[in-house]
């Protein structure tokens, strides 16, 4: 896929997979593009189901030196955005991810 060869952000990938699920309504969308991308995003899961920002997801408003606090408040948004998304376009288990 040749979105892997730029700067991958974990939430840029996310709204994505999110327009890419919308687009199936209107169109036809590769379903191999859309599994790629489902599962590029669960393989980032934690073993405590959060999902960590990238470097790339940080951006302007990260401060110089983030505090504990907002490294915890970016992690929380990240890992709810991509939950949301993960459950409006269907949830594939561990054992299809690595088929």
């Amino acid at each position: 896929m040749s979105f892997l060869l730029h700067s991958i952000s974990c939430s840029n990938t996310v709204t994505v997979l999110e327009l890419l699920a919308k687009m199936q309504s209107y169109t036809s969308v590769d379903p191999v593009l859309v599994s790629g991308v489902k599962r590029w995003i669960q393989q980032r899961q934690a073993d405590d189901g959060s999902f960590s920002p990238l470097p790339t997801d940080n951006g302007i408003t990260t401060p110089k030196n983030p505090s504990e606090s907002h490294i915890l408040d970016r992690q929380v948004e990240i890992t709810a955005e991509t939950l949301v998304t993960l459950l409006q376009v269907g949830l594939e288990s561990e054992v299809s991810i690595q088929t």
